[in-house]
């Protein structure tokens, strides 16, 4: 699950108070929002389940339910648990007219590469990492963006670059999870 929580109307960060889920899974943080040298910082959390889930409904609550916020959960099966590699997640603050692109390196080949990118304005057009499957799709108002990539046997060193047109400030996040 991904949250923005950027409030971009007070231009304040919002923390997550609580996370219900009908399924009963226990919520993790991934990354934590407090990320000083993000713009803006997001906040990941994941969750294991033993099967597969069809009905879950998940509630987030926050310390400002009266403002909009974009939150996008998915699932992926097949996947046990994130790389334990220490250099990851890998997270890189993208400055104005920079190369919007992030590397990581992998324990293991075969894993699925997941990539996170947030953009400063929903003006800007985004494209997606070459041989990468879209989670989400660029819509009006998106200020993030998900892909993955299930990577080769003996893969483990990853460049990922996300085409922005024109270069703003932004943020980019490779991670991996294992099969």
């Amino acid at each position: 699950m991904v949250f923005n929580n950027y409030n971009y109307d007070t231009l304040t960060h919002q923390s997550v108070e609580t996370i219900q889920d009908s399924s009963g899974l226990v919520w993790h943080i991934r990354i934590n929002s407090q990320c000083s040298s993000c713009f803006p910082p997001p906040s990941i959390f994941y969750a294991v389940s033993s099967k597969i889930l069809t009905d879950d409904v998940v509630t987030l609550t926050t310390t400002d339910p009266s403002t909009e916020y974009q939150l996008t959960i998915f699932g992926m099966h097949g996947v046990n648990t994130f790389d334990s590699k220490s250099s990851l997640p890998s997270i890189t603050p993208i400055t104005f007219g920079s190369l919007s692109q992030v590397s990581m390196n992998t324990s293991h080949g075969g894993e699925v590469a997941l990539a996170y990118f947030q953009i400063g304005y929903v003006s800007d057009q985004i494209g997606y990492p070459s041989g990468y499957s879209q989670i989400t799709l660029p819509t009006s108002g998106d200020w993030f963006y998900l892909a993955f990539e299930v990577l080769g046997t003996h893969q483990t060193h990853v460049v990922t670059s996300w085409l922005v047109s024109p270069a703003d400030n932004s943020l980019a996040i490779d991670d991996a999870m294992i099969r």
